[in-house]
């Protein structure tokens, strides 16, 4: 789970998070990482590939890390395209 230091809007009547738990989807015949979230309906990639193979037996910590990286500093946003067509309010924020 990763928490963000205030909260987030996603179209402000699709979803608001101060916290956002995740369950990972390894696949390692297709050397690919994701994660979903509950109540979202798209899962946000996190490494294929050779970056699936560096990223090795990761720990729980890493794949967090990796999840605040690929949301970068406006979760709001890469959250949103997890949603089929939904306006997205812009705000960048610092997570961790």
């Amino acid at each position: 789970m990763i928490t963000f230091p205030q909260p987030i809007n996603i179209a402000p009547t699709v979803a608001t998070f101060s916290t956002l738990p995740f369950v990972i989807e390894d696949n390692a015949a297709a050397k690919w990482v994701r994660v979903r979230f509950p109540g979202i309906p798209k899962p946000l990639p996190i490494w294929s590939g050779d970056a699936y193979t560096a990223a090795g037996d990761y720990t729980q910590a890493q794949i967090e890390s990796a999840v605040v990286a690929v949301l970068g500093s406006n979760p709001a946003s890469v959250l949103a395209g997890l949603y089929p067509s939904i306006p997205v309010t812009n705000k960048t924020v610092s997570v961790s």
